[in-house]
């Protein structure tokens, strides 16, 4: 008898029936969704209508609203990894000097945000942020400084968004770094 060095596997069902239902979770929604989108779909109707190629994808590409949101996903993708390498990288190199005392407790408290949920993260920020109720305006009327609508104004939108976001995502680029 020869004796193998490979424990023999029966995992051929097991796998079948993953893969199959990926397929089915996975496959069927984006196959659908690429049909749909090549013709024509009237909402109001819910029925689809004939074939028009790509007509739906060019008629998107020249709105507006899809532009902007385009030129926001740039600006916010390209300031927020920047944001969380320069900080991610300095706060690392601080942490690895020699002689720092309390280093685990500093690495404790940067990896705080990595641990609340984006969902939360959302919330919370969105209080802190709040015009009239917000520990952030509190916080400028004490230095006696107005206060903002943090996310309302378009000025001061986009720059909220990347300090959230800057803030939750540090703290893993920190761990990785």
């Amino acid at each position: 008898m020869v004796r193998s060095n490979h424990a023999e596997c029966h995992c051929w069902p097991a796998q079948q029936c993953d893969d199959t239902l990926l397929l089915l979770v996975v496959g069927f929604p984006l196959g659908y969704a690429i049909y749909v989108s090549v013709h024509e779909y009237d909402l109001t109707e819910g029925g689809i209508g004939p074939l028009v190629r790509l007509a739906n994808f060019r008629y998107v590409i020249h709105l507006e609203s899809f532009q902007q949101a385009a030129r926001n996903t740039i600006v916010l993708t390209i300031s927020v990894v920047l944001l969380e390498l320069v900080i991610a990288l300095g706060l690392a190199l601080l942490l690895n000097q020699q002689h720092l005392r309390f280093r685990s407790v500093y690495l404790a408290i940067l990896l705080i945000p990595l641990l609340v949920s984006p969902v939360a993260v959302g919330l919370i920020w969105r209080l802190l942020l709040h015009p009239e109720l917000g520990a952030v305006n509190w916080a400028l009327d004490l230095a006696g400084l107005p206060g903002q609508e943090w996310l309302s104004q378009q000025s001061t939108a986009m720059p909220a968004v990347i300090g959230v976001d800057a803030w939750h995502e540090t703290s893993l680029l920190l761990v990785i770094l």
